[in-house]
């Protein structure tokens, strides 16, 4: 089974699952029907058009009071406006293939120097508590 899925450039465990169907099914159940291409895409192309000019607009254009995208924040964005639901992963292919780049949180924000963010947080920006950093508004 090894050296047939070698030759058809297949998965081992796509043998079996061939020979299965072609006992139960016969030619017909193995015929090759070309690449296999993936789901169709739920947004058209000028759908996705539409969601990289909201991305480039920001948060704050789609009246957001947050100034970064969250791959939550552009999956609820797009249910609402397109109708359809994005997995976080699916949100962060999309983004990659629209041109954008991805970021992630760093862990060693824990390990800053809590004085200073203290002073951040009560003598710079005053107006920012956990309750409107956690607050997303559309």
């Amino acid at each position: 089974m090894d050296q047939a899925a070698q030759t058809c450039e297949v998965a081992c465990s796509t043998v079996p699952k061939w020979i299965r169907k072609y006992r139960q099914w016969e030619v017909q159940a193995v015929r090759r029907k070309g690449p296999y291409l993936g789901k169709v895409p739920q947004l058209s192309p000028e759908q996705y058009q539409e969601f990289r000019a909201i991305i480039r607009g920001g948060p704050e254009a789609v009246g957001l009071d947050t100034g970064v995208w969250t791959a939550a924040v552009v999956a609820e964005v797009v249910g609402k406006r397109f109708g359809v639901l994005l997995s976080l992963s699916q949100i962060r292919r999309t983004l990659r293939k629209l041109g954008f780049s991805v970021q992630y949180p760093r862990q060693r924000l824990s390990k800053a120097d809590k004085d200073y963010q203290r002073t951040l947080v009560e003598v710079e920006f005053p107006e920012i508590t956990k309750k409107s950093m956690n607050k997303v508004v559309f």
